[in-house]
């Protein structure tokens, strides 16, 4: 059996007008990188200059997010969360809803979160959850056409 490291750092691409990419976009005056991996925001809910998040609600939004895009397991500190919807985009319809049923239950275990809905509309499936002490609601919605996207209220 092989053992797997951590990853301990990532390649990410300083652009011309000072923001970051993930991959490389083949600019003039584009650099390459080397940030150590430590607790980041990761994927597309990375901000333009790599930032954390800056508020409770912030780092809410970016649970729930990795929540539905991460398979179950992955996540080393709670490997009994993940929906994977970007592991299913791309498969059978039966596929692509296959764990749907699970995102409510997940989101409940969560005491930050007051309540919330799932619904599927044919290859679509839409999230909305209430924080606790909010009147606004934080939607997402993933597909095979779009991903797992946050939807801007």
């Amino acid at each position: 059996m092989a053992t797997v490291l951590p990853l301990t750092s990532v390649t990410m691409y300083l652009q011309p007008d000072g923001t970051y990419a993930t991959a490389s976009t083949g600019l003039d005056g584009e650099t390459a990188v080397q940030v150590p991996v430590t607790d980041f925001v990761g994927m597309d809910d990375l901000d333009a200059n790599g930032s954390e998040t800056a508020s409770d609600f912030q780092a809410l939004a970016q649970d729930v997010y990795h929540l539905l895009w991460q398979s179950l397991g992955s996540d080393l500190d709670d490997p009994t969360r993940g929906v994977g919807a970007e592991d299913s985009l791309s498969g059978t319809t039966t596929q692509f809803l296959r764990n749907v049923g699970s995102i409510d239950a997940q989101l409940k275990s969560d005491t930050r979160i007051a309540r919330s809905e799932t619904t599927v509309n044919g290859t679509s499936v839409s999230v909305q959850i209430l924080p606790v002490g909010s009147v606004l609601p934080i939607s997402y919605s993933y597909s095979p056409l779009t991903g797992v996207q946050l939807v801007k209220q």
